[in-house]
């Protein structure tokens, strides 16, 4: 393949052309001989078949009669045929009849038994068998076998013809090639010589001929064009050569300019360094310039610090002849420039160079007259800029006169960009060595000791004053590292080293205070703390500075002696003041109990009102006394919120409730306003606030003659987490003055400021209930003025609870929706409320103020089709009361059927029986809850039960008693609790079936249906928690709801909660409180599963009395009065509780914990019940002690409980043969 790239293009078109036809000629004949050697094979076949056919028709007989003799005759004719190699006849039992073999064939060619019919070639030869058939049957079978001597022979002839058409085809193409190749290797040999030519000569005149107009012709005349180019572009090169060398003469004589500009600012750079004043840098820069431009004069301009538009002639000048321009220097220096004055003004204006051709033609040029004398000329100058503003400028001058050179100008803008670094260098140094000088004596007059120390501790730097404070010398210090850290005192050393390490490991800053030894041995106390650690030439190096503080210390040592003295004396005034409370309380109690027994006496009116003066006297000083012990634990700062989940809204109704009678004894109206959006289920302390609202909501009704006290809580926008209520109580008494608005919070305060103190003072309420708002986050004021009554704001914020509805209560009865009612009532307070309740509950309420208008109201529903369905009437109205307007009501014909309800604010004797007397058909006391008032409604509303006449008046009584009836499981297995749990339910009509383990409970709600269970959590065999799991698990195939309650007496952080996520429905604290009990029944069956829980679970059992074992009053509240029950729950409890005292100290002494936590948990629950609080908190630590399986804890809080339960034991022997008696 390489010779041919190398031949000639002559003898590569030759060769192609005869390549080309030899080819094509030689594909011609072989495809002529493959054709023929086809055709060839299909004559030799047709024609052995012909003769086969032919031999087997002669030889039908011969194998009919198997006449092998005339067989072989007729195959010996084939001896005429030369190409026959072998022959063969099969009879019809495959066996050769006769056989026929051409001289010199070998016999074995024949094969043994016949094949299949057809022709087959192998190798050299064709064989063919065929039939023989006589009447269509086949009788044999015929075999010939013949070479292939014509078919070869044939092609031989074929080849010698081809090669002999090859070889004249050759030479004919050679010949025709040698003679047409010249049209293309002609030009293309013209082309060569012609770019030969121009390579040898360079001679770009030469053109090569064109001799057509094909593909070459072409190429020639491109060649031709691009000499053409080359030509004009030589000519062009040439010109550009000479424009070349003028250029670089040009260049080079600007780079030797650039060149010594350059070494100009190395000069003013390395001067600038080189010096240590500003003044000193810029003469050198004055020289160096001057020096290289060739002028005579430089000077110099600076600004103030002080100054922002003013330049100062500096003494620093260039002056190639001195007194020459001595004049000229002495009436320049010292003078003054201001921004725009001059050319050095100019400059600071613009910040950028400026030229002057002529000064003395310049009319702002200061000295044009001296400069006209002296042959001043032409000056430029450029600023120096230092942060962006302009802090000197350069001026220089010449005798003669230059015009404005611009490239100077950028050259010097430049120097003065490199001076301003230099500059700004030394002001810092100058300021660093002022600040430093400054430092130095700052650390050597302030008493802090200021050091340096690196990783290893040692101190490489610190301050003089060290010797006043430590006695030693910066000197001996770094010379002996034992200074430092072997003179800490032992016991502060460890915490030293290991500030020091944290401070290095992690740069964790630190402020410590430790004991160190002086020169003298004297202890003194430093204060030490580190500013941080820096890194310099991979070291690590850390500030700081200590503080002499022993002074302080002795102070802060008699401080502490001084504020032991005074919690002591606060301690002893406490217990004081408890005995003093107890004391009087004792007396306190048995008059109020022996007044309200003669109370309940008959009475002569004139007894009666001694004895209300008695009761309100001592109820008086009783709230004195409770006021007076809070007063003092604020004071003591032990006054402590605690906070729980509970029900702000039964909070305010129970409140309210209490607050009523009062009020509603003065003739005066109650109300509490809560806005829809105040949340319901919050976090704080319901007794405090309680407090607070009895305290303001008691001063309001004891400073109001008549009108009303209104309780209104609005939401400022609660967040996820916690809620901010603002509360205000409003009253339409006398009001307080503006002056005494601040003195009302103290204690003792008399709002009524008269001689006769009607209203008398308010005690210590207003300044508790201060504290107790700002205890919950808030603050309280008071809005009032004289005869018209007081406001009282206080705001609190209160935590919402987790997985619980912000609403209130669930969605209102269906058959409330659009419900038409009428609340009539002269207070608009009231009405206010009512509309926004029954608007909640998506009734349609219209609210009049009157008797008058109320009557016009339902005359006009009921003429226009839409009626009232039910009216809501205050008792006591001014004009017409709500008995009247009942009985105008009953008496007109077209306002018959309406159901009314009667809301009161007295409760006087005789007003039931009126209801009954005019027609109303419900009555009920103010203030109401919202879920007394909707049961009332519904009840109203409702048809009677089947065979029942509703005739009598409802109430809340009624309502109470028309309560379902439940079916209760009870699962306890202490058997003082499941009597005290009995009792009351049984009281109330319920169905009480008992489970002592959680096992029983399980089986008992597989076969029996159940209302709602009370689960204890702590039993043998199966606690409540994994029985309710199983009885959920349950539940999941049935699709039934059992509601579940706990009862437990853990009272320990996150019961609640774990008894929520274990599937109860409700939860109340042991001791069982009735209240609470009912209350969290009624919450559970009205609510969904996820909104039921109890609002107020306890933290145990209520505090005793002090120098009582247990709280009598609270016990026996609990159980409601009953001495038979009390009876029955001590001999339970003597009982019960040796056996459970002998299983602890046995638990105890065998170490089981888990028997010890079970009997301490039932013990625990147990005096619960009683209200024992120094034995229910023996049994809670025990069971604290059992669970973190704490043997010591155990036996200690095992000796106390058991002394307690001994005292336990003997006080309830004398309570219950008391009550007996």
């Amino acid at each position: 393949m390489t010779a041919f790239k190398d031949l000639s293009i002559k003898w590569k078109l030759m060769l192609l052309m005869m390549l080309t036809s030899c080819a094509a000629l030689l594909l011609a004949c072989l495809a002529f001989m493959t054709y023929e050697l086809v055709t060839m094979r299909q004559t030799m076949a047709q024609e052995l078949e012909t003769l086969a056919g032919i031999i087997a028709d002669n030889s039908t007989a011969s194998l009919s009669f198997k006449d092998t003799k005339a067989a072989e005759e007729t195959l010996a004719t084939l001896g005429a045929k030369p190409q026959i190699m072998a022959a063969a006849i099969y009879g019809p039992d495959d066996a050769i009849l006769a056989r026929y073999l051409r001289p010199g064939a070998f016999p074995g060619t024949i094969p043994a038994t016949p094949e299949a019919d057809g022709y087959r070639f192998a190798a050299r030869r064709l064989a063919l068998f065929g039939p023989v058939l006589m009447d269509d049957d086949r009788i044999g079978t015929v075999y010939l076998q013949s070479d292939l001597s014509l078919m070869v022979a044939r092609i031989q002839r074929y080849i010698a013809i081809v090669l002999a058409v090859m070889a004249a085809s050759t030479i004919l193409a050679l010949l025709l090639a040698s003679r047409l190749q010249g049209v293309i290797s002609e030009p293309i040999l013209d082309l060569v010589g012609a770019t030969r030519l121009v390579a040898t000569e360079k001679n770009y005149a030469v053109r090569a001929r064109r001799r057509s107009r094909d593909e070459v012709g072409l190429l020639i005349d491109g060649f031709n064009d691009m000499l053409s180019q080359i030509q004009e572009r030589d000519r062009a090169l040439e010109a550009a050569r000479e424009a070349l060398e003028q250029r670089v003469e040009e260049r080079t004589r600007e780079l030797l300019q650039q060149l010594a500009f350059i070494q100009l600012l190395r000069t003013v750079a390395a001067l600038a360094n080189e010096t240590t004043t500003i003044e000193e840098s810029l003469r050198a820069c004055l020289v160096a310039v001057c020096g290289s431009i060739g002028w005579p004069v430089g000077h110099v301009y600076m600004r103030p610090p002080d100054a922002a538009d003013r330049l100062i002639a500096l003494p620093v000048w260039h002056l190639d002849v001195p007194h020459r321009f001595a004049a000229f220097r002495k009436i320049t220096e010292g003078m003054v420039l201001k921004r725009g004055e001059g050319l050095p003004g100019r400059v600071m204006e613009s910040g950028r160079p400026a030229w002057i051709r002529d000064v003395t033609q310049d009319p702002s040029f200061p000295q044009a007259r001296l400069a006209q004398d002296i042959a001043v000329r032409t000056g430029f100058a450029f600023p120096v800029v230092v942060g962006g503003e302009v802090a000197a400028v350069l001026e220089f001058f010449t005798t003669t006169t230059m015009e404005p050179d611009e490239k100077l100008l950028q050259l010097m803008a430049q120097v003065g960009t490199q001076l301003g670094p230099a500059i700004q260098r030394r002001r810092a140094e100058e300021s660093l060595r002022r600040s430093e000088e400054k430092y130095r004596s700052l650390v050597a007059n302030i008493p802090d000791v200021t050091w340096t120390s690196d990783s290893s501790g040692a101190i490489v730097f610190i301050s003089p004053n060290v010797e006043k404070v430590y006695g030693f010398t910066p000197e001996e210090i770094y010379s002996d590292a034992a200074l430092w850290f072997g003179r800490i005192h032992p016991d502060d050393v460890e915490a030293v080293k290991g500030a020091y390490r944290g401070l290095f490991e992690s740069n964790r800053k630190f402020q410590i205070e430790y004991r160190i030894q002086r020169k003298d041995g004297a202890w003194i106390w430093l204060y030490d703390r580190t500013l941080g650690t820096y890194g310099k030439a991979e070291e690590t190096y850390a500030d700081g500075m200590f503080t002499d503080i022993t002074e302080r210390k002795h102070a802060e040592l008699e401080l502490q002696k001084a504020k032991e003295g005074a919690e002591q004396a606060s301690r002893s005034k406490s217990e004081f003041l408890a005995n003093v409370s107890h004391e009087i309380r004792t007396p306190m109690n048995g008059i109020i109990g022996m007044t309200d027994l003669l109370l309940d006496t008959r009475l002569r009116p004139e007894q009666r009102e001694y004895l209300d003066i008695v009761k309100s006297s001592a109820d008086g000083l009783l709230t004195l006394i409770n006021d007076i012990l809070d007063f003092s634990k604020i004071e003591a700062g032990r006054l402590e919120i605690e906070p729980i989940d509970f029900s702000l809204r039964d909070c305010l109704d129970n409140t309210m409730r209490i607050l009523a009678v009062r009020a509603h004894g003065k003739g005066l109206e109650l109300a509490c306003h809560v806005l829809p959006d105040v949340p319901d289920a919050v976090v704080g302390d319901p007794g405090r606030l309680r407090q607070v609202l009895i305290n303001l909501v008691g001063n309001a009704i004891k400073f109001t003659e008549r009108g009303e006290v209104v309780v209104r809580v609005e939401s400022e926008a609660p967040t996820s987490e916690e809620a901010q209520l603002t509360f205000a109580v409003s009253d339409t008494g006398i009001g307080i003055p503006e002056e005494k608005h601040r003195a009302i919070f103290e204690a003792f305060t008399q709002a009524d400021g008269s001689t006769t103190r009607k209203y008398g003072g308010t005690g210590l309420g207003l300044t508790i209930s201060s504290q107790l708002v700002e205890m919950m986050g808030g603050r309280i004021r008071v809005d009032s003025r004289i005869g018209r009554g007081s406001t009282f704001r206080f705001s609190v914020r209160l935590g919402l609870q987790r997985g619980r509805t912000l609403t209130p209560e669930p969605p209102p009865p269906q058959e409330l929706r659009d419900l038409p009612v009428l609340v009539v009532d002269d207070n608009a307070t009231n009405r206010r409320i009512l509309e926004e309740m029954f608007e909640g509950w998506r009734m349609k309420p219209v609210a009049v103020d009157g008797g008058e208008a109320a009557l016009m109201a339902l005359k006009n529903a009921a003429r226009g089709g839409r009626p009232f369905r039910l009216v809501i009437l205050d008792a006591n109205m001014p004009g017409m009361d709500g008995f009247t307007l009942a009985e105008r009501i009953q008496g007109e014909r077209e306002l018959q059927g309406l159901d009314l309800i009667m809301l009161t604010s007295g409760g006087q004797r005789g007003e039931a029986a009126r209801s009954r007397q005019v027609g109303i058909s419900a009555y009920l006391t103010k203030p109401t809850r919202r879920s007394e008032l909707l049961d009332l409604i519904m009840t109203v509303l409702s048809p009677p039960a089947p065979g029942r006449r509703r005739d009598r008046l409802i109430t809340r009584h009624t309502l109470r008693e028309e309560r379902r009836r439940l079916r209760v499981l009870l699962v306890e297995d202490n058997r003082v609790n499941r009597a005290v749990a009995v009792r009351l339910l049984e009281r109330r009509g319920h169905s009480v079936t008992i489970a002592r383990t959680g096992r029983e409970a399980l089986d008992l709600t597989r076969t029996r249906p159940f209302d709602v269970a009370l689960m204890d959590l702590q039993m043998p065999e199966m606690g409540g928690l994994e029985a309710t799991a199983a009885i959920r698990h349950r539940e999941q195939v049935t699709g039934k709801h059992l509601s579940i309650i706990a009862m437990t007496a853990h009272a320990m952080k996150g019961d609640r909660e774990r008894c929520l996520a274990a599937g109860m429905d409700g939860y109340v604290a042991k001791p069982i409180q009735a209240d609470d009990l009912f209350q969290t029944i009624d919450s559970v069956l009205s609510r969904s599963p996820l909104e039921a829980s109890a609002e107020r679970p306890s933290a145990g059992p209520p505090p005793a009395r002090r120098g009582e074992l247990f709280d009598r009053q609270a016990l026996m509240a609990r159980l409601e009065g009953d001495s038979g029950l009390l009876s029955e729950i001590v001999e339970l409890f003597m009982k019960s509780a040796p056996g459970l005292m002998r299983d602890a100290e046995k638990a105890l002494h065998g170490r089981d914990a888990k028997a010890l936590e079970r009997a301490a948990h039932t013990l625990k629950g147990m005096v619960a019940n009683f209200g024992a609080r120094t034995a229910f908190e023996a049994a809670l630590r025990m069971e604290k002690m059992a669970q973190k399986d704490d043997a010591t804890g155990a036996r200690a809080a095992w000796a106390s409980l058991e002394k307690e339960m001994a005292r336990l034991t003997k006080a309830l022997v004398k309570l219950a043969e008391e009550h007996a008696a």
